[in-house]
């Protein structure tokens, strides 16, 4: 079996492996509403590791199943991880949140390399028609991170605090933070309105988790009756050429489209630094 690949990176090494962020009642919305999905930027999502294998199935003729069955064990995983391995972490959203991701982290696995390594160990065992032996792959990650975390945990929370202090500067409690739109707007005319500086959705922060990076934000005022769009499953598939809006001024919703939306008054856990960078800090 793969070692566990251990990271350095303070910010990402504790959000997703040995600190479990999403077991504590404050969870990033954007994953939550991620872990909903069955597709993400139009790729499918598996829902546990035997659907996976339905997918690999698919991907692959049966020429290179035969290669990976007479490989050892040690020698796919090892040549898959940076290459089919990566596709997976990227692909199955195991980094960013998905239902996949989330199938692992029930079983305590938070690491996305572990996840995949799970994956990949295990579809070349279900190939030859062997027990995959689940149970047993888990055990063996949970384990190592376990030892991990009683070597280093001490000291990695003091570094992670102090590391997270120094980057959170500004997103305080009471802090007006006005919305970047990230996945767009509703209308045009709110479109417009933002461009010209008519109207700005603005919010407050009422609550900061220093050490999983998390800001809590109620949202005072938004320029729509539907509130902002915190995510849209199909946003960042549109082609330049393609027309955003209908006739009429509304987002064009497609077959298969999902818009969340955050209302006013409702507040919700953002990562203060979230990839799309909702939130900005106002002057």
């Amino acid at each position: 079996m793969k070692s566990a690949f251990k990271f350095f990176l303070f910010p990402l090494f504790f959000l997703t492996s040995a600190f479990n962020v999403h077991s504590q009642e404050k969870i990033n919305v954007i994953t939550s509403i991620r872990y909903q999905l069955d597709s993400i930027d139009g790729e499918y999502i598996p829902y546990d590791i035997y659907d996976a294998f339905k997918q690999i199935d698919t991907f692959w003729p049966d020429s290179v199943k035969q290669e990976v069955k007479n490989m050892s064990e040690e020698d796919f995983s090892a040549r898959a991880h940076f290459g089919f391995g990566m596709w997976m972490r990227n692909n199955w959203a195991l980094w960013h949140g998905s239902r996949f991701s989330k199938y692992f982290e029930d079983f305590g696995i938070f690491h996305p390399d572990d996840m995949s390594g799970i994956i990949l160990d295990s579809y070349c065992r279900y190939l030859r028609g062997a027990d995959i032996k689940l149970d047993e792959q888990i055990l063996y990650y949970k384990n190592y991170w376990e030892k991990v975390k009683k070597d280093d945990d001490a000291e990695w929370l003091v570094k992670r605090i102090e590391y997270m202090s120094k980057e959170m500067v500004g997103y305080e409690r009471d802090r007006a933070v006005y919305y970047n739109y990230p996945y767009g707007f509703s209308t045009e005319q709110e479109e417009d309105d933002y461009d010209e500086r008519k109207c700005e959705a603005i919010g407050k922060i009422t609550d900061v988790d220093i050490e999983t990076g998390l800001i809590k934000v109620k949202l005072i005022k938004s320029c729509n009756d539907r509130g902002v769009i915190i995510y849209d499953t199909h946003y960042y598939r549109f082609s330049e050429d393609e027309n955003y809006y209908d006739d009429k001024g509304e987002m064009v919703t497609k077959k298969g489209r999902k818009t969340f939306y955050m209302k006013e008054n409702e507040e919700f856990w953002f990562y203060y630094d979230e990839r799309y960078n909702y939130w900005g800090i106002a002057n």
